[in-house]
């Protein structure tokens, strides 16, 4: 296997309003760079997610395992994803032994919540 992997992330953020507890108004698109593995072997990976720095490394629980990206293209989009900040990484598995590569640099991802303005202008008559 290459090693090690390098990471990129896009927030992907829906049109419609986002309210802080209704999940799902936002997807995060995660990009490997040199992530390839050897040609003889179809690699999948793992990925790791906190809401603090350190989300991946000893004795850490993969949020999401055995990803299988499309040859040439590897990439995850995590969906349905709430407002808060992650620190995610990813590590390439190797299937025949089932090693697990070192992890991929930490790329830290801020989804937006809710944003609410005071009224304005308010009036009132008496009926």
């Amino acid at each position: 296997m290459k090693m090690p992997i390098t990471l990129l992330a896009v927030l992907l953020m829906s049109a419609m309003p986002v309210f802080a507890n209704n999940p799902g108004q936002h997807s995060i698109l995660f990009t490997f760079q040199d992530a390839s593995c050897d040609a003889s072997v179809t690699c999948t990976f793992n990925m790791y997610q906190a809401t603090a720095s350190g989300a991946c490394g000893a004795g850490k629980t993969p949020l999401v395992t055995k990803i299988a990206p499309v040859p040439g293209n590897d990439q995850y989009l995590q969906g349905n994803v709430a407002a808060g900040t992650y620190y995610t990484a990813f590590t390439a598995v190797d299937p025949t032994t089932g090693g697990e590569s070192t992890c991929s640099n930490e790329v830290q991802t801020s989804v937006p919540g809710i944003t609410t303005k005071s009224p304005s202008n308010a009036a009132g008559t008496v009926q």
